[in-house]
């Protein structure tokens, strides 16, 4: 693989985990028993479990750099997946605790952009301290940064939720959550592809 194209086939990668995460909660939605709050929160898991394996299994093929070499791949396996599936859980609580905080009674989309950038915030910072575990240092103003730029991008909720696709006619419950899977998982693993790249320039400099 080409030098500095990480970023580009993370995204990619991302954007069809994107998509798949939604199409899987469409299907899940019916199946489903039970309330929206329960609904929502076991398919947070389900997302957070597709792409953190997604990813993962790219991560492997990357240069090493890995600061956890010693630890076996089943076990940085579990340990990503498991990171990612807590950020997306911790992400839609802690959106949900700040909505139902600040919004009115049973309104389930937030009125302020808050409590979804506050999600995001989380679930970035969660994924990126995973990331500078399992697989490069990453520096204290980087993983803040892209924490920040996490938050915005779980701010498309808000404009996924005025849009009507009338092609997913099934998951209109939910339809929110197809910009907020693919643009928060897009974005993601382009920062994550950024972050290699910008490692491997360092230290293709350094061996010149």
């Amino acid at each position: 693989m080409k030098k500095r194209v990480y970023k580009i086939t993370l995204g990619f990668a991302g954007f069809i985990s994107g998509v798949f995460s939604f199409l899987l909660v469409a299907k899940f939605d019916q199946l489903l028993q039970g309330g929206k709050y329960f609904k929502l929160s076991f398919l947070s898991l389900g997302a957070g479990v597709v792409w953190g394996i997604i990813i993962f299994l790219l991560l492997l093929i990357f240069p090493s750099g890995q600061t956890s070499k010693k630890l076996p791949v089943p076990l940085k396996f579990f340990f990503w997946t498991i990171s990612s599936t807590v950020a997306y859980y911790l992400a839609f609580l802690t959106t949900n605790f700040l909505t139902s905080l600040l919004s009115s009674p049973h309104q389930e989309i937030p009125s302020t952009s808050l409590p979804l950038f506050a999600g995001g915030f989380l679930g970035g910072l969660i994924v990126l301290f995973a990331f500078n575990i399992f697989y490069c240092r990453i520096s204290k103003k980087v993983i803040l940064l892209l924490a920040v730029v996490s938050g915005f991008l779980g701010q498309s909720f808000i404009y996924g939720s005025l849009i009507e696709f009338s092609f997913f006619p099934f998951t209109q419950n939910n339809v929110g959550l197809l910009p907020l899977y693919v643009v928060w998982q897009t974005g993601m693993a382009f920062a994550l592809g950024w972050i290699i790249d910008k490692k491997q320039k360092i230290q293709s400099s350094i061996s010149h």
